[in-house]
Parts: C-alpha cells; sequence; structure tokens
C-alpha cells in the first residue's frame, strides 16, 4: 500500500499526493466515488465552489435560472426573484450499518433580487456561519440595516453576505434587524449583508474565509474581484489606495466585530494603467497574506525575481506580513516582496496558495 491523499491544484483542479514508493514498480490509484450527482431543474445552473462545514456536511454555491430548482424534501416554497438568482445547497452523508452511504439534500438558501446575481465563492466559519460571495445586478438585493453599501452604485456591484443559523423556522417582516434568507420560512437568517462597488463595474472572483491578523482570530470574509471604478473604497495603508487605469484587481477583506457586523478591514486595489484580469489573494495562518493578478502593465513595484514584463501578459503577485493593529488603528503591513512571472509569450494567474513550512 502506497499513502495517497487529495490535493487541491488550484481553484478547478484536483490531483493526488503520493507517499514514498517505488517509482519503478507499477502504481495503480483507485479512488472511491462518495458522491456524483446532477444538480438542477428545467433552466440553467452553474455551481461556482464547494466547501465542507465542521460536521462534515457539504456547501455548494452557484447560480441559477430554474424556476423549479430542487429544495429539500421538507422544505417550505421559495421562488427565485430574478433573471439568475445565487444558489446555497447544504448536502449531509448518512452510512448505514453495512458501511454504505447516501448523500441528501436538507438546505437551500436562494439570494437575489430582480436582476441577475452570481456566485463567486462560500466559507463556512467555526460556528457554522455561511459566508457567500458574489455579484450583481439587483438594486433590490437583499442587504442588512447595518451593511456598509445598501444601494447598488454601478451596472455591477460585489455583494459579502453572511447567513447564520436559526434554533427554529421563521418568517422575518418587512422592517425588522433581519431578513429571510428565501422568501419564505427558513432556519438560515441574513446576519449581515452589504454591496461592495463603485460607479463602474465590479466582478467578484472569487471568496472564502479566513483569518486575518486579527488579535481574537474572528473569522473574516474574503472578497477578491476585478474593479473599473474610481471611486472603490479602499483603507488607509492600503497597498493601492485608488484605481490606476481600465480595470484592476480588487480586494476586500471583512472581519466581525462584535455589535459592528463586518466593516472593510482591509481594501487595495493591485493593478497598473494597463489592464488587470482575474485576482488571487492567498492568507497564512500568521496573518501574511498574498495578492496576484494577470497584467498587461509595466511599471509594477517589483522587487522579486523578475522585475518587469517579459511577454504581452504575466503573472503579478505581491506579499506582505502584519506589522502590528493595535489601539483601534488600522490594519499596517510590510511588503515582504513583489515580482512579475511569466515568459515571452502570455501568463494567466489562477489561483494562490500560502505553503506553511514551519
Amino acid at each position: 500500500d502506497v499513502e495517497v491523499r487529495y490535493r487541491r491544484l488550484d481553484k478547478r483542479r484536483i490531483g493526488f499526493e503520493l507517499g514514498d514508493h517505488d517509482p519503478a514498480r507499477p502504481l495503480r490509484i483507485d479512488p472511491r466515488i462518495g458522491l456524483a450527482s446532477f444538480f438542477g431543474a428545467g433552466g440553467n445552473e452553474r455551481i461556482e465552489d464547494a466547501a465542507f462545514d465542521a460536521a462534515g456536511a457539504l456547501w455548494v454555491v452557484g447560480q441559477t435560472n430554474s424556476p423549479a430548482f430542487p429544495l429539500p424534501p421538507a422544505g417550505f416554497p421559495s421562488p427565485r426573484r430574478g433573471a439568475s438568482d445565487v444558489f446555497a445547497s447544504k448536502f449531509v452523508r448518512q452510512v448505514d450499518a453495512a458501511g454504505g452511504e447516501t448523500w441528501s439534500l436538507v438546505t437551500t438558501l436562494f439570494l437575489g433580487g430582480s436582476g441577475r446575481d452570481r456566485a463567486a465563492g462560500i466559507g463556512i466559519d467555526a460556528g457554522g456561519r455561511v459566508y457567500v460571495i458574489g455579484d450583481t445586478q439587483s438594486r433590490d438585493f437583499p442587504v442588512s440595516n447595518d451593511g456598509e453599501q445598501r444601494d447598488l452604485a454601478g451596472g455591477s456591484d460585489a455583494f459579502v453576505t453572511v447567513l447564520r443559523q436559526s434554533d427554529f423556522p421563521f418568517f422575518s417582516l418587512s422592517g425588522e434587524e433581519t431578513a429571510p434568507a428565501q422568501g419564505a420560512f427558513t432556519n438560515y437568517e441574513i446576519e449581515y449583508s452589504t454591496l461592495v462597488g463603485g460607479a463602474g463595474e465590479e466582478t467578484a472572483v472569487d471568496g472564502f474565509v479566513a483569518p486575518f491578523a486579527d488579535d481574537r482570530g474572528l473569522p473574516c470574509a474574503i472578497l477578491a474581484a476585478q474593479s473599473n471604478s474610481s471611486d472603490l473604497r479602499t483603507t488607509t495603508f492600503a497597498f493601492q489606495e485608488r484605481n490606476a487605469g481600465g480595470t484592476d484587481a480588487y480586494f476586500g477583506v471583512f472581519c466581525r466585530q462584535t455589535g459592528q457586523g463586518y466593516p472593510l478591514t482591509y481594501g487595495s486595489f493591485l493593478g497598473g494603467s494597463r489592464e488587470e484580469a482575474g485576482a488571487a489573494m492567498a492568507i497564512a495562518a500568521s496573518g501574511s497574506f498574498c495578492v496576484g493578478t494577470r497584467t498587461t502593465s509595466g511599471g509594477l513595484p517589483a522587487s522579486g525575481l523578475q522585475r518587469g514584463l517579459a511577454g504581452a501578459t504575466e503573472a503579478y503577485l505581491a506579499c506582505f506580513s502584519p506589522i502590528r493593529r493595535r489601539f483601534g488603528l488600522p490594519f499596517l503591513y510590510r511588503e515582504t516582496g513583489s515580482t512579475y512571472w511569466g515568459g515571452s509569450a502570455g501568463e494567466t494567474l489562477v489561483d494562490l496558495a500560502i505553503e506553511d513550512i514551519g
């Protein structure tokens, strides 16, 4: 037997990592499929991301325009509202006495307004809160009373929504501080929801949950997006406070603060005078983080392996370490390195990860 485990190579690829073995001998990898299923109805569906919670339940998030999207057997009717809505569905695994396993759909939540709504990422924190990140063209997208931005500022804005589970199904009346996560009875409610955008266009690329150098270790929602807005909010001491031209990458970190919702803790652009496409972010347990994008811009700060463009398009990376956060001051960071990365043709950055080497 050879030790083997799955390894995530990037956002859309999974590979195998092997233990010690003799490469001269034949090797067979025979993974067991635990769950394989179509999921949808009569329209069009896309799954954009998936995550496990602490109990091993599987959440998938995407968008649908199907009028009869699958609901749990005991689910309440929950009509969609617009051209396409975001869905978040939860599956749990049961194992019988013989060791056989089945997966059951137990929750489907919809988020959206009268326009087009799209998901980009999902994360689950240790307390079971569900974080959904995406973008919307709906002027009536559900936002909470404490959301930092409650009105659509441009043609398309990003959004960050946090859902928490209630002990019992409820129906929230208009005017209450929390709103139902779907248009009928549900045991999930919107704890916090905000739009993130400016006068231009924002497109969410990725989203997840991670601690972000916070002394109390509270979870943070991470948004990686593209933006061509000149008025999108950034924070003090951001790596890049303004859009430098065209479409730039944008990164927003929304950390939970007791009694204050999820205010913007860190927000920064990343880009130059030409076009950037895609955005990726990775965070280490220490609070250090790296951001990256695909760029056609020359002249970006580059202290690392490659100081400038070698071809038409390159990957570009910048990494930072926290200095301190005391007495209510903004997060302060020290740049630990930045570099272009590419050759004479073209490169596209897909994803980032930080390896903890101890």
